[in-house]
């Protein structure tokens, strides 16, 4: 299983759990690069946008590579498994956690068309591309700096009881167009995704830049991210 396809399309595909048959993303065209005051390190944070624009993405890597350049290490996110975790457990969390949001996390998008595999369509646009490390400039001197979903889902049962898989989710195989089992509360998808995708991750990224011997850090994490972030530190 490739858990980087579900790294790009995570933060996207939170917003089709409607399974509207459109919907409009909000996408940047020009990147931010702000300041995050941890003391003696200098820290800078790029909201992502996991979607966008060929040239969105051309200006970040240009900013990494110069940044780069100045002595600064990338700290970016990636909820994959490692790639040691045996294939069961990390055919199960994938399975938990698409009972959990109630859509195909493998959803692949089409550029030419702005459709994805699904058949959800963005409205008026087309062209743009998903979020792609690698391109970015993203290497293994940088650090993924985030929790594995496995980790992340067994937080969540230890928390509220065990996700239990249906015959269904079973059958239906993670890289289908289509999911159709039944998922859990909404109540609990709000949970998981405001206490575990949002809070968590952030309370962690936060750890690891205050205990890190890195001076200066430039964060790549999704816009979704900041806010929790500077409340976090000004508390």
């Amino acid at each position: 299983m490739k858990n980087k396809v579900v790294i790009s399309l995570i933060a996207i595909l939170t917003l089709i759990a409607c399974k509207a048959p459109s919907l409009t993303v909000r996408y940047s065209k020009e990147i931010s690069l702000k300041n995050i005051d941890f003391g003696q390190k200098e820290v800078f944070f790029i909201p992502m946008t996991h979607i966008g624009e060929d040239s969105y993405y051309s200006d970040i890597s240009k900013q990494i590579d110069s940044m780069k350049s100045q002595g600064f290490k990338v700290y970016y996110e990636s909820i994959a498994n490692p790639i040691d975790l045996d294939s069961t457990s990390n055919d199960l969390s994938f399975r938990k956690l698409r009972k959990i949001n109630g859509w195909n996390i493998f959803n692949r998008y089409n550029s030419k068309t702005g459709v994805f595999q699904n058949g959800v369509q963005l409205k008026n646009e087309k062209g743009l591309k998903l979020q792609r490390n690698k391109e970015l400039g993203i290497d293994e001197f940088d650090r993924k700096v985030d929790i594995p979903n496995y980790k992340l889902i067994s937080l969540f049962e230890h928390k509220y009881g065990e996700i239990e898989l249906s015959k269904c989710d079973y059958r239906t195989n993670l890289n289908s167009s289509e999911y159709k089992c039944k998922k859990i509360q909404k109540e609990l998808t709000k949970k998981f995704s405001n206490e575990f995708i949002l809070n968590l991750r952030n309370e962690n990224l936060i750890n690891e830049i205050e205990t890190s011997n890195d001076k200066k850090i430039l964060v790549l994490y999704g816009a979704g991210h900041f806010k929790g972030l500077k409340e976090l530190i000004e508390k």
